[in-house]
């Protein structure tokens, strides 16, 4: 019900501003940054509803979850930034990127749980970002920025 709101909300604003510049009256250069910045809070407001209550539970159970951390811890501790450990034998089976930022995110904040997957859900929200940026610099559509990034936010196997 919430969503519907917001979507039917951009799409008034969308249309208010396609209908003031049909009139010659195109949306000044503020209303255009108070459009998008209003886009971005949107977007940034249902990426902590529907993706940061994860970061916390449930524990980390996986097999492959709490490997690709312990992977991520023993880089913290070893201080090697380059090759992968688990329990001391060289794990060469995965790109280091998300261990990067899971051992500096353990660095800041310890290594627990929600700092493992702090650095997956900041990526997810960077994504989404990017996603709205894209469409709004590549489409002459107001309204389709905001549109694929809430599609995107909502899919369910995201």
């Amino acid at each position: 019900m919430e969503r519907d709101c917001i979507v039917a909300g951009m799409v008034a604003m969308t249309a208010a501003s396609a209908h003031a510049q049909v009139r010659g009256r195109g949306p000044g250069p503020r209303s255009a940054l108070a459009a998008w910045a209003a886009c971005v809070a949107l977007i940034v407001l249902l990426w902590l509803v529907l993706y940061l209550p994860g970061v916390w539970s449930p524990p980390l159970l996986d097999d492959a979850d709490s490997v690709h951390a312990e992977a991520a811890r023993e880089m913290m501790l070893r201080h090697d930034w380059s090759t992968l450990y688990i329990d001391g034998l060289r794990y060469l089976e995965k790109a280091p990127l998300l261990y990067w930022g899971m051992a500096a995110s353990y660095t800041l904040f310890g290594a627990t749980d929600w700092a493992a997957r702090l650095p997956l859900a900041l990526g997810v929200l960077a994504l989404l970002l990017a996603t709205f940026h894209m469409g709004r610099h590549h489409f002459d559509m107001p309204h389709l920025p905001w549109v694929s990034a809430s599609a995107f936010t909502s899919t369910p196997a995201f």
